[in-house]
This record gives structure tokens, sequence and C-alpha cells, in this order.
């Protein structure tokens, strides 16, 4: 016997909720939905409004209305909120002028000639190719760039200085862009349950509309030259084929169980008017909007999770907002404002020793035997140190003859290489282990005192390995010293090399550079 999918709509989910609320003998509950299971929730305040006591409602989806007739409404409507705030803000309007008009042209200009892409793969398979077309980049930011908050150091905030660079036909950041959007697409994990998912949403939503609609829908929106961001959900729906199931609602409910809805203003798919118009017709509800969020409103401050709180305490009061006043406004990062830095997640890649299946075996046995090189540098140099100082004027003379000097030169490089790794390794904790933060793929934020004491410490570690690698050419040319010392001194100034070709693979000179005006 198969599995029946037609069962599987938001109508019988949510008689599955009511009655496992019966089964749990619960009298009434409180519920929250998000996205789509403010359906449910609504549906549940609608048909058995007797088990809920409140209702949370964040990022709704009104149960009158589908994203598939909305599309690519919603998407203009996001991307226009951007350029809006953009052009109000004298900073961001001055770096980026004209930022729509160049979009939309980038948009029909990448549709035309698409940027070819041969991709990393960070499990060690075949390159992956992929297009850039003008729906790509759509793609990427109404798919997921907007669910995020709108200020540094979260995706969005980004988006003007690439569209900026794309325009001038700057493609050195998209590599690692691309690939950053691959590895996010909810559609290429485990995130979602595909099958679940295609059943409820191919019979309560794609069946409502039609291909001849979806291309009028499009055909609505010039300037986004033909954009539906649903239109391959819309496509596979056709090969599920499931039948509609029956609309749950000609208007918006209307119910006086006490409701907290909460929304975004750049949500890209569940926009402000959407949430208005349910809060409207709850007269007990509290309606809350926050004015740099998007779809998913915890992410980047805590500021919806208090409120949240606050009205559980009390669902018949106004709950408490005050921390909206200290919400960030949306804001754009400007040109010259972070440090381009294309490879610096190289620098976890390589080297991650301890951690399985991270970190690349080579490179971090190099790494290791460097490291081991520098102690035996320091013991050697302590050592010799501790007997030359305690020995008659007429021997100290015989400190040359170990090329001391050189070494304690080389000893302090290698000390210096060791630091400067390790204080990349605090910037990468401190500003890239925090989901949607994008240092990974523009750069580092140029004016963080950690970062400007990495760029001032790889210059003084490339200076004294360039330094040293004199000095090693010279004592090797004379054969000054005694054997053992010398072969030790090579291996050293090998070792600080190693660490070198680490600071300029992770392209942390680019932080001096930019200091410089090059980059």
């Amino acid at each position: 016997m198969g599995v029946d999918f037609s069962q599987y709509t938001t109508a019988v989910l949510a008689e599955d909720i009511e009655s496992l609320r019966l089964a749990l003998g619960i009298d009434q509950w409180d519920l929250f939905g998000t996205s789509y299971s403010t359906r449910l929730v609504q549906v549940l305040m609608d048909r058995h409004p007797e088990g809920i006591r409140a209702a949370i409602l964040q990022a709704v989806n009104p149960l009158h209305e589908t994203r598939f007739h909305r599309d690519p409404e919603h998407s203009y409507r996001v991307l226009q909120v951007m350029f809006e705030d953009c052009a109000s803000d004298p900073d961001c309007a001055a770096a980026y002028p004209d930022l729509e008009n160049r979009f939309y042209a980038l948009v029909a200009e990448l549709n035309r000639s698409p940027i070819e892409l041969s991709l990393e793969d960070p499990g060690g398979g075949s390159p992956i190719p992929l297009q850039v077309s003008g729906a790509t980049l759509i793609d990427w930011m109404v798919g997921r760039a907007f669910y995020g908050p709108t200020f540094p150091p979260f995706t969005t905030a980004f988006y003007p200085l690439l569209i900026s660079q794309l325009s001038a036909g700057k493609t050195a950041a998209l590599e690692s862009w691309a690939l950053n959007e691959i590895q996010e697409d909810i559609f290429t994990s485990d995130f979602i349950a595909f099958g679940l998912y295609f059943s409820v949403n191919c019979q309560d939503d794609a069946s409502a509309v039609t291909k001849a609609e979806i291309d009028t829908l499009s055909a609505g929106y010039p300037e986004m030259d033909g954009y539906y961001r649903h239109l391959n959900e819309w496509n596979l729906c056709q090969l599920w084929n499931l039948p509609p199931a029956p609309k749950l609602a000609d208007e918006p409910i209307h119910s006086d169980i006490p409701a907290l809805v909460l929304v975004g203003r750049y949500d890209p798919i569940t926009p402000p008017h959407w949430a208005r118009e349910v809060a409207e017709n709850l007269p007990n509800s509290f309606y809350v909007e926050f004015p740099s969020k998007g779809h998913n409103l915890d992410s980047g401050t805590t500021c919806a999770d208090q409120i949240k709180r606050s009205f559980l305490q009390d669902p018949q009061s106004e709950p408490d907002t005050s921390c909206l006043a200290a919400e960030p406004s949306p804001e754009y990062v400007l040109p010259g404002e972070w440090i381009y830095i294309p490879d610096y997640l190289d620098s976890v890649e390589d080297i991650n020793i301890g951690v399985p299946n991270q970190g690349k075996p080579l490179l971090e046995a190099m790494a290791v035997a460097s490291m081991l090189i520098f102690i035996v540098e320091v013991t050697f140099i302590l050592v010799t140190g501790f007997r030359v100082l305690g020995a008659k004027p007429d021997r100290k003379s015989k400190a040359k003859a170990l090329n001391f000097p050189q070494h304690v030169f080389a000893g302090i490089t290698g000390v210096l290489s060791i630091t400067t790794v390790q204080l990349n390794s605090m910037v990468m904790r401190e500003f890239t282990n925090k989901p949607d933060w994008m240092e990974n793929l523009v750069g580092l934020p140029r004016s963080e005192p950690l970062v400007i004491l990495v760029g001032i410490l790889t210059v003084l570690q490339l200076l004294a390995a360039a330094g040293l690698l004199v000095m090693g050419t010279i004592l090797l040319a004379r054969k000054h010293g005694r054997l053992f010392n010398r072969i030790l001194f090579t291996l050293v100034t090998l070792a600080v090399i190693v660490f070198s070709f680490f600071l300029v693979r992770w392209n942390l000179q680019n932080i001096f550079l930019s200091w410089l005006g090059l980059m």
C-alpha cells in the first residue's frame, strides 16, 4: 500500500495539530508560526479557536493569498526598498549613483551573456560549473540575502557594492560569492523534507496559477527581464501531479484571539502589507514591523525574541517594544570600508589541525614541521645565549662564529610568523564564525583593530622573511659558521618562507596594499 500524498495539505496538517492537542489533554496552548506555518496557525485560529490562548504570526502568509500569484511583485517590491533606502542616504547615494538603473541594466546584460564560472568543490570533487545570469543575481538577493538583516556585516548590506563592481566589469568577488550561495542553498541540502514540501505547496499554492498567468505576471515587471522566482518549483509541481487542494479562504480570517503579528520591511516573500492585512482583521492583535529585517526576524538581533516573550507573558496587553529603538537602521557597505581578501577562508580550509576531514594534509604537515623547526631554533638561541653570556670576553667573539646574531633574528622572525598566523585565527573566530557574516566573501572591515594588527604583522613578517633569505644566501655562499648552525639557519629560513607562503596565499598582504590605495 503506497503513500497518499494528497493528504499532505495545510488543512490536514492543521487537523493533525488539533488532534495532538486533544490527545495531550491540553485545554489551551500558545501557537507560534513563522512563514509557511503561519498558515497552519491561521487555520487553527479560524476552525479551532477554543484551543488557543494566544498566537504569534511572524512573516505572515495570509490564507487567501499565494506566493505564486504575487511573484514577481514581491521580488520587485523588496528590490525597490533597497534602491530607495540607498538613494535616501547621502553616502550610499554618492557611492552608488543611479543604482536602480545600473542594476536592471546589469540584469539584462547578464541574461544576454551570463558569466561562466568554474567553482572549486569544497568536498574535493570535480569543479562545479555555474552560469551567473541576471535571474541568478536576483535569486541570490530575494531568495536568500533579503531573508537576513540589511546592515553590515550581513549579506544584503554588500549588494550595492557587488552590483557596482559587476556593472564596472569587476568580477573578482563573484567566484567565492557564488560558491557561498551554492553551499547555502536549502534546495541542495538535507534541510527540507522535499516530499512534504512539494506535496503541500503544489496542492495549496502552485495549483492556483497557470503558466499563462505566470507569463502575464512576469511581463508586468519588464525591469526584471522575465524573472519569476518560483518558476522551477511550479515546473516541478507539474511533474508531482497532485490535485489542487480546496482553497483555504477567500479573505483574511477574523478572530478575537490575542495575536502578535511581526514582519520585516525587507521581507521578500511575506511582505509587510500581507502582515498588516492579517492584523487589521484580528481586533486583539499587535502589529510590529522591523525596518531593517527580512524574512528571518531572529537573525542579527534579539529584539523580536524579546517582544515575543513580552507578549506571551500577558497576551491581552500591548507587548514591550522598546528594543525597537535600538534596532539598526538599514545600512549598506561603502567602497573603501572593507578590504577585499578573496581567499581569506582558505586559512581555515588549509590548516585546521585536529579537526577530522578538515584542512589539507600536506599544508598542515608543512605548518607543523615549520613550528617544530622554530622550537628547535628558539631552544638553540636560549642555550647558546646563556653560554655566550656566561663566557669570558675572549670567548664572546666566538659568538660570531656561531652566527648567533643571525639566529636571534631568525628566531624572532619565526615567533613573528607564528604570532601572525595565530592572530589571523583570532580574526577568523571574531568575524566569520557567525551566520550571514560576509567577510569570507568580501574581506575584512578596514577599521577593526585586530585587522589592522594582522596587516602590520603580515608586512613585518614578509619583510623579515626577505631579509632572512638574503642572510641565508650570504651565509651559505661564504660557508660562515659551523655546519650545524648553517643547516639550522637554512631550515628556519625555509620554515619562515612556508609561513610567508600561507600569508600570501590567504591574501593578507591586501590589508597593507589597501592602505597604500593599491586595492
